[in-house]
């Protein structure tokens, strides 16, 4: 250390012995002493630092700051700041700087220099705390240990509308809603003061007035074994409680008519329940199925059906008892539960009720719209003892109003109970039917008239149970379609199609188009292009060699994913035909739109087209417009000479029906094509 003399013993002293830094520089900014413990702190020897300028060891911007800090040193004698040394290895350490001219020694400076590393990293955590704290989207409020305010977060303010200048000081009585009693803050404290912890549910206010829930949490902060401050953080409870009663109402409530939903009925029919068996209270369930609702739903769009559904519910529901349960069934279908004594003798007044607030028309805007209501009803426990039966006879009862032509109220009955049992037998069956032979295939051919040429083959369905013989598919069609066994169906009927034109094409027995109908159900499977792609493949059968029949309710939903699909196969190189054309809701202005190369006009307006004019004038506008478009037309049905003749008048010479034949077995078609071929030579 450098000898400052006789004078600067105590001087000498304290330099050596102090823990800061020390640096002694002249006027210049040369470094002319340093002690040991700057060494220490930035791993230099005295060597390195003597003679050098203060910038090479501390981060200055320029010569220029160095100058104008000891000039203010000169004029203020001392000065104290923070800056930033770089070490031997590179390292910048923070240091605090306290600089002062040497007393009674002109342009010579010294600095104490303390390494501030560790408050430096504290006053980082620190701040991060605090704005951490300030960012959290809980309130938060601390207090003293009598129950004053110290301080309060950003968030607090958020929530509450108080500012901290207006809480600091004051008590969090000034909050109070005055909805928890004096017993409730008694436990709150009780548990502060047993555990030094209490969270809990409470109702507080905000500067406006307003009064909302919050969920609170309160710790107590101990210094030795005293409390010294609370630290309350709460959140505004307000929207989460709003999106959980909304949620359980959406939970047990149909979302478009706001009246209950199955999972609400099925509750309150375990209640009803409970009621028979302890007091011996019947109860009768109603299924409702709005008639024509598909019909306005096609014709005047979504909306306006969405629109006549929430008008029906809110009609039923201001005429049914509170006691009563209506809740949406599915789509355009109702059930109502009714518990009650003389509800069963008084079944047949209460569903002639129901259906007569139907004749009131409903609006949608300037259209005044007429429904009709299929109506079924089943009585626990005269149909049955098991509760679970209850609602599937009702809605069998239902299904069986809608297919009587006049009868639209329907109580369940033995007859109709035979016919569910009958459903569920095929519906079981028809799980097995492939794996055990049971399906077959038929061919049907559909002719040239013109020609007298067979272009086209049908591929149609048959079963044979075991049980009940041979099973109609106008009866278990619907069956799988409703279960969802289509889908396997179907795919096993494509595949017997193809196998077989790929055997009689590769013989040169038949060479022509089959078609195979095909569900609306198998284009809700997103595999179902990639099965089919696979399929022709493996049969080695050209896509234009297979046309997909499709029913008209495929061309009345507006659902695009459908219209899609059959774009897709149309692509692909699938010929399209509607079947069953005229029966359902489409239009030829809509077809012309859509992937089509074939109508297949149904049989009912076949069977009396050699003397109904009616029918010709329909057949004959098909058949002009579809031509007019370049649609093929076929004649479905078609049993008499006299139709053929009829049908080649109009200029439709496509025809398919028993005049020509009845579908074929597998093995008894190739045959038949044969003799057809010589007869007609």
């Amino acid at each position: 250390m450098k000898d400052y003399g006789q004078g600067d013993i105590s001087l000498n002293l304290l330099v050596d012995r102090m823990l800061d830094g020390f640096w002694l520089v002249n006027e210049h900014g040369v470094i002319l002493d340093v002690n040991e413990q700057y060494l220490l702190l930035t791993g230099y020897s005295k060597e390195e630092v003597v003679g050098h300028l203060i910038e090479d060891f501390e981060l200055f911007e320029s010569n220029q700051d160095t100058k104008e800090r000891l000039t203010k040193i000169t004029e203020l004698g001392s000065v104290r700041f923070e800056s930033k040394h770089v070490t031997k290895s590179g390292e910048v350490v923070d240091v605090e700087v306290m600089a002062s001219a040497v007393p009674n020694k002109d342009g010579l400076f010294f600095g104490l220099i303390r390494d501030i590393r560790v408050r430096k990293e504290y006053e980082a955590k620190l701040l991060l705390t605090n704005n951490i704290i300030n960012q959290a989207s809980d309130g938060i409020l601390v207090t003293d240990s009598s129950g004053n305010i110290e301080y309060v977060n950003q968030s607090f303010t958020n929530i509450t509308g108080y500012k901290s200048d207006e809480v600091i000081g004051k008590t969090p009585a000034m909050l109070s809603s005055g909805m928890q009693s004096a017993s409730f803050y008694d436990q709150m404290w009780a548990s502060l003061e047993k555990k030094g912890a209490w969270a809990g549910e409470v109702w507080n206010k905000k500067k406006t007035g307003d009064i909302y829930p919050e969920w609170l949490t309160i710790n107590s902060l101990k210094s030795g074994k005293k409390t010294s401050h609370y630290i309350a953080h709460f959140n505004d409870l307000s929207e989460s409680k709003r999106l959980t009663n909304q949620q359980e109402f959406l939970e047990f409530h149909d979302q478009l008519t706001g009246i209950a939903n199955l999972k609400l009925f099925n509750q309150r029919l375990s209640i009803a329940q409970m009621l028979y068996e302890k007091q011996n209270v019947p109860y009768v369930i109603i299924m409702l199925d709005v008639s024509r609702f598909k019909t306005v739903n096609d014709a005047l769009g979504h909306a306006a059906g969405d629109h006549i559904l929430k008008e029906i519910a809110k009609r039923l529901a201001k005429r049914i008892r509170l006691s009563d349960t209506l809740a949406r069934f599915s789509g355009n279908q109702f059930v109502i539960l009714m518990s009650e004594q003389n509800v069963p003798q008084n079944i047949d007044k209460i569903c002639q009720n129901i259906a007569a607030y139907f004749d009131e028309p409903f609006y949608f805007g300037t259209q005044n719209i007429k429904l009709s209501v299929n109506i079924g009803a089943a009585i626990f426990p005269e149909h049955s003892k098991e509760h679970n039966d209850i609602l599937a006879y009702a809605e069998m009862a239902m299904y069986h109003a809608k297919k009587q032509q006049y009868d639209y109220i329907q109580l369940f009955n033995n007859q109709i109970k035979q016919a569910l049992s009958t459903r569920n037998k095929l519906e079981e069956g028809l799980k097995t039917a492939i794996k055990r032979d049971q399906l077959t295939v038929y061919f049907q051919p559909q002719v040239n008239s013109a020609t007298n040429e067979v272009f086209a083959i049908e591929c149609l369905l048959r079963w044979q149970h075991p049980e009940l013989g041979s099973i109609s598919p106008d009866t278990f069609i619907p069956i799988a379609e409703e279960s969802g066994l289509i889908c396997e169906i179907g795919d096993w009927v494509m595949e017997q199609a193809l196998t077989h034109v790929r055997q009689w094409l590769l013989s040169n027995i038949f060479d022509g188009t089959v078609a195979v109908n095909v569900s609306l159900a198998q284009f809700l499977n997103p595999n179902y292009l990639i099965g089919l792609r696979n399929l022709l493949s493996k049969t080695l059968v050209a896509a234009n060699k297979v046309e997909i029949e499709v029913t008209e309710s495929l061309f009345s939903n507006q659902d695009a994913d459908h219209l899609a699909i059959l774009k897709e196969l149309n692509l692909i190189g699938f010929p399209i035909a509607i079947d069953d054309f005229g029966t359902g809701y489409s239009s030829l202005h809509r077809i012309k739109m859509m992937p089509v190369n074939t109508i297949k006009i149904d049989k009912c307006f076949i069977d009396n087209i050699e003397t109904d004019v009616s029918d010709q004038t329909i057949v004959q506008a098909v058949v002009n417009i579809a031509k007019s478009i370049g649609l093929n037309v076929l004649a479905e049905g078609v049993e008499t000479q006299g139709q053929v003749n009829k049908l080649a008048e109009i200029g439709c010479y496509y025809c398919q029906g028993y005049f020509y034949a009845k579908p074929q077995p597998i093995d008894s078609f190739p045959n038949w094509l044969a003799e057809f071929k010589n007869k007609s030579v």
